[in-house]
């Protein structure tokens, strides 16, 4: 049967309640104290607290166990022992106690510490990881460990369950050299987890930066880790494989001989990649995923690269011939419709104002009819403010004013950072109006302004026309 073992017991023990009736305190010689082969904390320093013991003498035993030929181990005090040494002290007045095993004694050792005094995060970490080993060791001979053992860790090292785990992580993953950073406290503990979670070639690096006493963030590891593991060639035949294929006749339209910054050209590349929120794949051979930040590969190899990074990337490719212009899909009846609408438009504005273009965008024709039999100067019944019964019959006579003029996209382009309305298709709905801020060739939400990137087929912008209005609009011309 399984010996019952109490470890809230064990772990709530302190020095300071060990003098009891059954436990006699005696004087022992210090030569005859022993240091602990399993204490790893630290014992210099104890200034202090030799100068507390000489004003105040000495509260609390030592805890000992009994080591052979009349000497004694040391389980809780070996601070106070080296405090007494210093003071000059023969002996030091000591409880003798008897452990079960080996492990027994190492958990009463730990936790004396861990309740004793303050601890650096090095020591608190292996404190944890012994404690949890030594306790799985009992375990597994036989004593019953009532409860979750980690919350019993959590609870008496004062830190969380999950920082709990993540010191078993820093322990368990990071090389015996920056361990020993961390012990003399060259890295904390953000650092010490960013290279945990760094392959051995990225630990390297960060073992030579402090052998040679440079100092570093944990920011500037997830940026050596974050780097490209493999050459160029594998990282465009990956883009290729999982991001390209099915879309090269148009990326090759869009990049081919495009001088254009990345970042102009970042919009009409998730355009031509369908790429309207977060995607990604992952089984066993490849991880990856893609958002509206980055490109974040996992496996085979670690990489993340922006999306001006993926655009130039992209272009390189086109012009070396990776990617060639292959056959134009033909377009669906639906989007045939949208382009002719949309080169009739466009054929209508670059053309003589006096030819009476529309400007709204309502018009499918892209003439507007009621110009035509009017003397006034202007090429659409937008740019007027005469009352007439020829007016537009697109455009609500209320909404008929001086200079709300609509303006072709991408023949003209807001200025950069300019709010407007704008004019979109989609396969859903010919006619959507919203209120956009227009920068770096992109559309970005108004209450969103940096993160707010969207991708609408937007075909006509008025920066004169109130976005309130937009909805009101929609409706009358419905």
């Amino acid at each position: 049967m399984a010996k019952r073992l109490d470890v809230a017991e064990i772990l709530s023990t302190s020095v300071s309640n060990l003098d009891t009736p059954t436990m006699q305190i005696v004087e022992i010689p210090l030569d005859k104290l022993l240091d602990n082969g399993g204490n790893f904390f630290r014992v210099e320093d104890v200034q202090a607290l030799a100068d507390d013991i000489a004003m105040r003498g000495l509260e609390n035993p030592l805890t000992v166990c009994e080591a052979g030929n009349g000497n004694y181990r040391i389980v809780a005090g070996h601070r106070r022992r080296k405090a007494l040494e210093q003071l000059g002290k023969p002996s030091a007045p000591c409880i003798i106690k008897s452990y079960a095993d080996a492990d027994s004694e190492e958990v009463a050792l730990i936790q004396s510490n861990l309740t004793a005094r303050e601890l650096t995060y090095y020591e608190k970490m292996v404190a944890v990881v012994q404690l949890e080993e030594a306790l799985r060791r009992m375990k597994e001979n036989g004593v019953e460990l009532p409860g979750r053992l980690r919350d019993h860790l959590a609870e008496k090292s004062g830190e969380s369950a999950s920082a709990v785990h993540r010191m078993t992580y820093i322990y368990k993953h990071l090389s015996h050299k920056l361990l020993e950073g961390l012990r003399q406290e060259k890295i904390n503990e953000s650092i010490a987890y960013e290279l945990a979670n760094s392959p051995k070639t990225v630990q390297t690096e960060f073992e030579q930066r402090l052998a040679r006493g440079e100092t570093f963030r944990a920011q500037d590891v997830k940026k050596v880790r974050d780097k490209p593991s493999v050459d160029d060639a594998a990282l465009d035949t990956f883009l290729l494989e999982h991001i390209v294929r099915g879309h090269e006749a148009e990326l090759y339209r869009v990049l081919h001989d495009n001088n254009d910054p990345a970042i102009m050209l970042v919009h009409p590349v998730k355009q031509v990649l369908h790429f309207w929120g977060s995607s990604g794949h992952w089984d066993d051979d490849v991880q990856y995923d893609i958002d509206g930040k980055e490109f974040r590969v996992s496996k085979p190899f670690r990489a993340v690269l922006s999306w001006s990074q993926i655009v130039s990337r992209l272009r390189d490719m086109v012009r070396e011939g990776k990617i060639a212009p292959g056959e134009e899909p033909e377009p669906t009846p639906e989007e045939q419709t949208v382009q002719e609408f949309a080169d009739g438009m466009q054929k209508a504005v670059s053309e003589s104002p006096l030819n009476h273009a529309c400007c709204t965008g309502f018009c499918p024709s892209g003439h507007c009819g009621a110009a035509h039999y009017c003397d006034k100067p202007y090429s659409c019944c937008s740019q007027c403010n005469e009352d007439c019964n020829l007016r537009c019959g697109f455009l609500p006579k209320e909404r008929i004013t001086v200079n709300k003029v609509w303006h072709p996209y991408p023949a003209e382009k807001p200025d950069e950072g300019q709010t407007v309305l704008t004019l979109s298709h989609s396969k859903y709905n010919r006619d959507n109006y919203a209120a956009y801020i227009f920068r770096a060739g992109g559309w970005y939400l108004p209450e969103l302004p940096e993160d707010g990137l969207v991708t609408p087929d937007v075909r006509w912008w008025s920066a004169e026309l109130a976005p309130t209005e937009s909805e009101a609009l929609k409706d009358e011309t419905d």
